[in-house]
């Protein structure tokens, strides 16, 4: 079921608040035309994903896609991400850095995840092409880490720089190391700041 024009603005408006602290109510329309930062990115990925949803409904919808399209690919090659807009990820998604994020199509990412640089969340090919992983809500993914195959990752986790997952990871913990392994339970009272 494609998303209501209100759960659009509502999910930029928490990813914008996510990424600045700031509430941009009625300034949506200069982050799309604003380029080489990655909270552009993130509302171009949005729209893109809006107006895919919608394509089929309407002439209008055809053309906002093949637009919004466009300008989320000359964005990904700008900054160097491989972020496919069929994706699901939910609201107050946060990359702070550009460069080297590639995240399969069929993932499933939740609320208020942290994605910083050169991460990989993708499929293990030796077992399956479409087998990825589900991450729940507020995730963090270190700088180089690497979230490979058919995987769960809990509420509440952070996932150590260069580390690679290949098992499940419960929630309220840091994993880290190749394979990441739990080094530190959290308290269940952690989350990621999210008050959008």
């Amino acid at each position: 079921m494609s998303p209501s024009k209100k759960e659009l603005y509502e999910t930029i408006n928490a990813d914008i608040y996510r990424n600045t602290g700031r509430h941009y109510k009625h300034g949506i329309i200069r982050f799309i035309f604003k380029t080489h930062s990655p909270l552009c990115f993130i509302v171009r990925l949005r729209l893109c994903r809006y107006y895919y949803q919608k394509k089929d409904k309407a002439f209008f919808a055809k053309l906002m896609f093949a637009v919004t399209k466009y300008l989320w690919k000359k964005e990904s090659v700008k900054l160097g991400f491989e972020i496919d807009y069929r994706s699901k990820i939910g609201k107050g998604l946060r990359l702070p850095h550009r460069g080297s994020i590639v995240v399969h199509k069929d993932v499933l990412i939740g609320d208020n995840c942290e994605i910083m640089q050169c991460v990989t969340i993708g499929s293990n090919i030796v077992k399956s092409r479409t087998d990825v992983a589900v991450i729940r809500n507020n995730v963090m993914l270190c700088a180089g880490s690497k979230i490979i195959g058919k995987v769960s990752i809990g509420d509440n986790v952070i996932i150590g720089a260069n580390s690679v997952v290949n098992k499940d990871i419960e929630s309220n913990v840091i994993a880290a190391g190749v394979t990441a392994k739990i080094v530190k339970h959290l308290d269940k009272s952690y989350a990621v700041n999210c008050d959008y």
